[in-house]
């Protein structure tokens, strides 16, 4: 089992969850936006490098966020934690409505409630995916600036127009990952 970066903690410091929600069905969600989103964002490589050194301070800033500077100007990179937070927020609130029951797969109701829209609930997944993919632009920016030996971005750093979008930079290795956001 890998090691979650952030935990229900962490997400309860900027979204709404019920204090009833146990941790083990949040970290349900961290695992998978882990492992289905942060680690396509990072490529393997890097991805494993940061899990297998989580308390390294070499990567506090990069996990927790922080300021460098760019183009004579101060930026602020929110951490690869912000992003986790939106992609987990994302997938709990659109995928996280049913409940297993010796009846089978409920939604659960009472006198007082009612479901939320799947529209809504997708709304918000995508919401929460832009939001992730916003704050990891600048934390590209970051890496490439910073000079991270294991982060390879499948991008030439110095050869990138605009935003450093994996799909919009120049290939300078070819290691077989197909390099994009998550859309």
């Amino acid at each position: 089992m890998i090691d979650l970066i952030i935990d229900a903690n962490d997400i309860r410091n900027y979204k709404d969850i019920s204090m009833h929600t146990p941790d083990s069905r949040i970290n349900e969600y961290i695992r998978d936006a882990q492992e289905q989103d942060l680690r396509l964002l990072l490529g393997n490589s890097f991805y494993f490098d940061v899990l297998s050194n989580l308390s390294n301070p070499v990567y506090s800033d990069l996990l927790n966020g922080g300021d460098f500077q760019k183009d004579s100007c101060t930026w602020t990179q929110q951490g690869l934690k912000a992003v986790l937070v939106e992609f987990t927020w994302g997938r709990y609130t659109y995928f996280g409505i049913h409940n297993d029951t010796p009846f089978g797969n409920t939604v659960k109701l009472s006198d007082f409630s009612k479901n939320t829209e799947n529209k809504d609930r997708k709304d918000i997944w995508e919401q929460s995916k832009q939001r992730a993919n916003s704050y990891f632009d600048v934390i590209r920016t970051y890496l490439c600036d910073a000079g991270f030996d294991v982060w390879d971005n499948g991008c030439d750093c110095t050869n990138v127009k605009g935003r450093h979008l994996r799909n919009e930079c120049t290939v300078s290795k070819s290691n077989g990952f197909n390099y994009s956001l998550i859309k």
